[in-house]
């Protein structure tokens, strides 16, 4: 196996992956985060009375 052909593939391959995916993460939550907020599922955290009730039993 050609381990310097293996590491270039690699780091090329991650570069690539790492610059558009940082564009994407750049345009779509920093700049346009405002227009995209409403549209989350969970805008908020939930209040403490309702997650309680999830993880403890009450009798």
């Amino acid at each position: 196996m050609n381990w310097d052909f293996y590491f270039k593939s690699v780091w090329l391959i991650g570069g690539r992956y790492l610059m558009i995916a940082g564009i994407a993460f750049l345009l779509f939550y920093v700049l346009w985060r405002n227009r995209i907020l409403y549209k989350k599922f969970n805008p908020g955290i939930p209040d403490c009375r309702i997650t309680s009730g999830k993880f403890f039993i009450r009798s």
